[in-house]
């Protein structure tokens, strides 16, 4: 009896909730405009059908409104799972989002492994130092429900040993996260697959640790120190990747909050796009930080994350006019970078950032890295990769 007085309950909440955004003035002036164009035009009813579906995705007000809708319900009749554009999104019992990995074969991995290894090779015939950088992503330590298999902590631990087999200079993200102390509630999003800016800065500290400790490599410490920094919190401001596919209130956190990092110490950096031809200079904030993505809360049609280094790139250069040592780096990343690039900039002379992902929204052709080396002749070579870049038919390890 409770369960069925409860279902009324959220039902008549829906209805409240579709009502009133129906009757809202945005609801009203856009269906206004589009049935009476439609009633001018053509009253076939798969045209019909057609301006309906505008509204789901071209008139966003009515759109993100029955999406969050939709999510509420599904959350309270008790949904933990939702399969969206070939993804699925699992909701865990501290209400984070979770994509779920699924198992790499121990053959993927080892030629992965050899081809990590080839570049090694390369980059010291080239007088460049190497580090690779497994980092770590969520859900590696969470119970999924039984139907869902969680091979995150089976792929980055395999892979790993592959690496280590091979001697090749590894920094465990994953161990250094545990170490320290980190849960996954403060490393990560709520809503989305990336870390949090924090957790990129925390791991642009270890990487220089990593890369001195190695090799002597030289950096000004006091630019790892978040003391350093301002931080500046936007406020349920952010709705991640896998919040947008399942809707905003699936998750009872809802949207998550996310962090403006930025130096109180002197900048001046340079960021190329060669491929855009875009040049871009001046302090931290001018140079690598896109703030166009942060300014205004958008939950469905903006990417707050996307502020830090302004996305994916196939090549983008940072130079700093202020680095206290002659250091270039050339960087293969994949999107948990956008959260390194630009505290890693500040750290060295230059700074080569690589993409070698397939995606068609990439401008310009891939970058041969082999051939890339030989000609920038960089002093360290670090690879960057977190556990899901490595799934059995990723294109991260295609190098040339």
């Amino acid at each position: 009896m409770r369960n069925i007085l409860k279902n009324i309950v959220v039902f008549a909440m829906v209805g409240l909730f579709i009502f009133s955004g129906m009757c809202s003035k945005h609801f009203i002036h856009y269906m206004k405009i589009d049935i009476v164009s439609l009633v001018k035009t053509d009253r076939d009813f798969s045209k019909f059908i057609d301006v309906i579906n505008s509204h789901s995705t071209e008139k966003t007000v009515y759109h993100d409104f029955l999406v969050d809708v939709n999510s509420y319900v599904l959350r309270k009749i008790g949904y933990q799972i939702i399969q969206k554009e070939n993804s699925v999104i699992v909701r865990l019992d501290n209400d984070y989002l979770y994509g779920g990995f699924e198992k790499t074969s121990y053959e993927t991995l080892n030629t992965y492994a050899d081809c990590v290894k080839d570049l090694y090779t390369t980059s010291l015939q080239n007088n460049a130092q190497f580090l690779f950088v497994m980092e770590p992503s969520k859900g590696i330590n969470k119970t999924l429900p039984l139907n869902i298999d969680n091979y995150t902590s089976y792929n980055c631990d395999t892979f790993v040993k592959a690496l280590n087999s091979r001697n090749i200079p590894t920094l465990n993200l994953v161990e250094s996260m545990e170490n320290d102390g980190i849960s996954e509630e403060e490393m990560f999003f709520a809503t989305d697959h990336h870390w949090k800016p924090e957790s990129g800065f925390w791991a642009v500290g270890k990487m220089c640790t990593e890369l001195h400790d190695l090799y002597g490599f030289e950096y000004d410490k006091e630019i790892t120190d978040l003391n350093n920094y301002n931080v500046k919190n936007y406020e349920n401001w952010f709705l991640g990747s896998q919040g947008k596919k399942t809707g905003r209130l699936f998750t009872e956190l809802g949207a998550d909050d996310i962090s403006l990092i930025t130096p109180k110490f002197e900048t001046n950096l340079v960021e190329e796009q060669p491929n855009k031809n875009e040049v871009r200079e001046g302090d931290f904030s001018e140079s690598v930080l896109f703030m166009e993505n942060i300014e205004n809360k958008d939950y469905y049609n903006l990417n707050p994350y996307a502020v830090y280094s302004g996305g994916d790139f196939r090549l983008q250069i940072i130079k700093n006019r202020l680095a206290n040592n002659n250091s270039k780096v050339v960087l293969v990343r994949d999107s948990y970078s956008c959260a390194t690039v630009p505290f890693l900039s500040l750290a060295v002379s230059e700074l080569h950032v690589v993409d070698v992902r397939d995606g068609d929204y990439y401008v310009g052709d891939r970058v041969n890295v082999y051939e890339y080396i030989k000609q920038q002749k960089p002093d360290y070579v670090i690879v960057a990769y977190n556990i899901g870049a490595i799934g059995e038919e990723s294109s991260c390890f295609n190098f040339k």
